[in-house]
């Protein structure tokens, strides 16, 4: 019986190592990858979503040449800067020239000794 039962094993054993092409210590076989489609694409993002709406060509209203949105908002930013917007003029400097560096705060050097002092670190009694 149980030579019957070792031939039935076998080809079970044969058609596995056929299927995933694995070797007989459990490792791949030369060539092979556990994921041979990869990563499925993700899904739609909001990233992607604006980004394509930004390329829309749009027409003028008076008829003239048509313009990528993206263009159109960067325009329209600029002439509020120019008709005195200041968040218009802020935006248009942070996204040219950079954020300002924002000072951080210095702490008075007797602020420091009275911390120490008071803080300050016992020794432990032996």
């Amino acid at each position: 019986m149980d030579n019957g039962d070792t031939q039935n094993i076998e080809p079970i054993a044969e058609a596995k190592q056929a299927v995933d092409n694995r070797q007989p210590d459990g490792t791949f076989g030369p060539g092979n990858v556990a994921n041979p489609y990869g990563r499925p694409k993700k899904g739609w993002t909001w990233r992607d979503l604006i980004n394509d709406e930004l390329l829309v060509q749009l027409q003028s209203k008076d008829g003239g040449p048509s313009i990528e949105a993206r263009k159109a908002i960067v325009k329209r930013l600029v002439l509020m800067a120019v008709g005195g917007d200041i968040q218009a003029v802020r935006e248009l400097f942070d996204r040219t020239e950079g954020k300002p560096i924002q000072p951080t705060a210095e702490v008075p050097d007797d602020l420091i000794k009275d911390l120490l002092h008071i803080y300050k670190p016992t020794k432990n009694p032996e």
